[in-house]
């Protein structure tokens, strides 16, 4: 069981990580020179300095939950790790906020390419917390009835 938790984890981390590799490039896209350069340069080279941090600990964060929390439900699970991911988006955005404040002249862009970078962080582990907890690692029903 506690083999499947942590699976699980690892899967979901990696479903958002290629997640938001994919939407940073898309965000990149009309700032860059071309679709590679957004997707392998512009678009990785911004999510990884206003998220890259965050990531990780997210990372380590759901790692732990699932090796801590193997004995519960994944149910439970999930929820703990949707609390993690909406309270590391928010101190991420906190920082970004305060780093904003006190640097002056393009305060607001970088608040502004900060929220995007968050929000894209936040929909990527979310989506990628679903769809291994709800999907990829769901508990089949028991086959009732007689066999055939």
């Amino acid at each position: 069981m506690s083999g499947r938790a942590f699976l699980e984890a690892l899967t979901a981390v990696v479903l958002a990580a290629v997640l938001l590799f994919v939407g940073s490039g898309l965000l990149a896209l009309d700032g860059a020179g071309s679709a590679p350069a957004a997707f392998f340069d512009a678009g990785p080279r911004s999510a990884g300095t206003l998220v890259g941090i965050p990531f990780l600990v997210w990372a380590v964060a759901i790692l732990l939950v699932a090796w801590l929390g193997r004995t519960r439900t994944r149910m439970t699970r999930l929820i703990a790790g949707i609390v993690i991911t909406l309270a590391i988006g928010l101190l991420t955005l906190l920082f970004w906020v305060v780093v904003g404040g006190a640097s002056g002249g393009f305060a607001a862009l970088l608040v502004a390419i900060a929220i995007a970078n968050v929000a894209l962080f936040c929909v990527a582990a979310l989506v990628g917390l679903a769809v291994t907890s709800l999907l990829l690692f769901r508990r089949r029903p028991a086959a009732s009835g007689a066999v055939a």
